[in-house]
């Protein structure tokens, strides 16, 4: 479907949604949900699409 559509489908499991909505409650941790679904993308354009990554990286705060 990415070749013909050039559109990328992820299922993403409610446990792993809950996990996310919980960080979300913390203003602290917003960036700790960027930097999974990253990773989750990340995975999914190197292992199953073959590419290289898209997304460039925020310099992270201290």
């Amino acid at each position: 479907m990415h070749k013909s559509h050039s559109t990328l489908i992820i299922k993403l499991p409610a446990r792993y949604l809950c996990k996310l909505l919980q960080k979300l409650r913390n203003p602290e941790k917003h960036d700790a949900i960027d930097r999974l679904m990253f990773s989750l993308l990340d995975n999914y354009e190197r292992n199953y699409l073959q590419l290289k990554t898209t997304y460039t990286r925020k310099p992270r705060r201290k």
